[in-house]
């Protein structure tokens, strides 16, 4: 069982650094201010109808773009986790066999989730960012 949870806690690491590297929480504020400039757009009185529809046509472009290009690094990212999933399930089968019904269990999932924040915050510590 503790290699279980150590191939788990392995998963949710590399989840943590790709999610990192790959700068996917930047993307979603991205999408987010985009809606948010646009709603005030929308609620401008100093705006005429035209230039309003131009922003937002505009806008909902580039949040179109922007959720696409991270749906794409989530699928990159669920990509790699498989793949390091199936060779766990080689080298070790028994863990891999453990694996699905591990990621469904309360405990399992609380304590990975407690152990991938304290690796999270150790790592911005070590990394100088707090």
């Amino acid at each position: 069982m503790m290699v279980t949870y150590l191939s788990l806690f392995g998963l949710c690491v590399v989840f943590l650094e790709l999610f990192i590297r790959m700068h996917v929480a930047a993307d979603a504020m991205a999408v987010v201010a985009t809606s948010r400039d646009a709603v005030q757009v929308m609620a401008s009185s100093e705006l005429d109808d035209d230039a309003k529809e131009a922003f937002v046509r505009r806008g909902s472009l580039s949040i179109m773009k922007g959720t696409l290009r991270m749906t794409a690094k989530l699928a990159v990212i669920v990509g790699v986790l498989y793949a390091v999933f199936r060779i766990v399930a080689v080298v070790a089968p028994a863990t891999g066999r453990e694996l699905p019904s591990t990621l469904v269990a309360p405990v399992p999932l609380v304590a990975m989730s407690v152990a991938t924040l304290a690796y999270a915050w150790l790592r911005g510590r070590i990394a100088g960012r707090h």
